[in-house]
């Protein structure tokens, strides 16, 4: 909990410092949310760099090493960038309904991120997938089909040997 609280205190500072005069509740826990994302981010590059180091702790060399290579953008910049995203997707519409109230239609920024993914697979992708088919055997029946396919069997051979007068060499593997 005192994480969370130290997180917007830095964020509402670094707004103030940014030049917002005032802030929604929603864009508050935005921020927030953004600024432990991008901190979880860090720490884990941070344990990444000193476990391929083979340290047990990190060091601030290493913290350096974020922040020199890792490009940090400050809250102007973020609010510059918010400010030209608005003005794009912001449109005026008339809503089709008795009172032609107008409104405006603001696309959740944040929202845009998985606008990217595809959507679900269509559903004959999951035709050919195979079921475990949980029967039981019926072992009367198989037995009634090999006593069938032997007596076909032993009938073919013995119109083959009327035929050709001789047992044919590949009905003993003992034959020769």
């Amino acid at each position: 909990m005192p994480m969370k609280k130290t997180i917007k205190t830095i964020v509402l500072k670094a707004l103030c410092n940014a030049g917002f005069a005032s802030a929604s509740q929603q864009t508050i826990s935005l921020f927030c949310d953004i600024f432990s994302i991008y901190l979880q981010n860090n720490l884990t590059h941070l344990k990444n760099i000193t476990t391929q180091s083979n340290r047990s702790k990190s060091t601030i060399l290493d913290i350096f090493y974020l922040t020199k290579y890792h490009k940090i953008l400050s809250m102007k910049e973020i609010y510059e960038i918010l400010n030209n995203r608005i003005e794009k997707d912001t449109e005026v519409y008339v809503k089709s309904s008795k009172n032609n109230i107008i409104e405006d239609k603001k696309e959740d920024l944040f929202t845009s991120i998985y606008s990217f993914m595809p959507s679900f697979p269509l559903p004959h992708t999951y035709k050919r997938t195979f079921e475990n088919i949980n029967k039981k055997e019926d072992k009367a029946k198989k037995i009634k089909m090999r006593l069938e396919q032997s007596r076909t069997l032993e009938n073919n051979l013995i119109k083959i040997y009327r035929y050709s007068n001789k047992i044919p060499y590949f009905i003993n593997f003992l034959y020769k």
